[in-house]
């Protein structure tokens, strides 16, 4: 499939983005259990229910929304889905004033696509390109909002559609509706620290002693921060102390952090 703003997600990438992913397991058992069943073989089932193959994720950046549905991408390679990345902000900007059009031409390709082969699209911020419709949006953007509830309205079998947003309270009630299944990924725990510094692919995984680290992740737990915040963290660190990680530099870190 072939569209100037469409990028085709590769094993290799979604690897890489996937492999230290911790914790939201019953999220994800779930979300492999949505994709592993056919629309066609439960299809007065869903109806009924309203199921469709929308997905949304929201919450706050670092804490693993995009990682958790790449690891999705990555276990459905395995069942012969290919997997893209719309880059809707992109779309936005070639198309300013036929913004509309162009999903409607996007989406029409998208469903062909569909009767070849099995996809997974996934669509980052939504809120970007998604206006309530009581705002002062632009008119262009308010029909592209139509069009693509439109197209998010009725089942594609061999189509899921993965959305990912920070703002969730910015998108219009309409739109939510349009997802069958909405996911908070907003927080984490100790024990996912901890699972973070004991994975097999993590490369720190035995220079700290496990006192060491159940203690810095109660302390990373306290400041209630990221996945992303926490690899911030260890990259000062390493960096700091000429390419070293220990648990005094780290605490030292942690302790600073606002």
């Amino acid at each position: 499939m072939e569209e100037a703003n469409l990028y085709k997600l590769t094993k290799e990438t979604l690897e890489k983005k996937s492999n230290l992913l911790v914790g939201n397991k019953t999220i994800r058992k779930e979300l492999e259990n949505i994709i592993n069943t056919s629309i066609d073989e439960k299809k007065k089932e869903f109806d009924f229910l309203d199921i469709n193959g929308n997905i949304l994720i929201y919450g706050q950046p670092g804490f693993g929304k995009t990682s958790i549905i790449y690891e999705q991408m990555l276990k459905a390679k395995n069942n012969k889905y290919e997997t893209y990345h719309l880059n809707i902000a992109s779309l936005i900007s070639e198309k300013m004033g036929k913004t509309a059009k162009a999903i409607d031409s996007f989406f029409k390709n998208l469903i062909e696509e569909s009767k070849k082969y099995k996809i997974i699209l996934l669509i980052e911020e939504i809120e970007v390109f998604l206006p309530n419709r009581e705002g002062k949006d632009h008119d262009d953007m308010k029909r592209a909002l139509t069009t693509f509830m439109h197209y998010m309205d009725n089942p594609i079998n061999n189509l899921i559609i993965f959305c990912t947003t920070n703002h969730k309270d910015k998108l219009d009630k309409a739109i939510l509706r349009r997802f069958s299944f909405i996911y908070e990924i907003n927080s984490i725990s100790t024990e996912m620290i901890m699972d973070f510094f004991n994975h097999d692919k993590n490369p720190f995984k035995n220079i700290l002693e496990e006192k060491d680290k159940k203690e810095l992740s109660i302390l990373l737990d306290k400041k209630n921060i990221s996945f992303s915040d926490i690899k911030l963290i260890m990259r000062k660190v390493y960096l700091k102390n000429n390419f070293t990680l220990n648990y005094k530099n780290f605490k030292e870190e942690i302790v600073n952090v606002n």
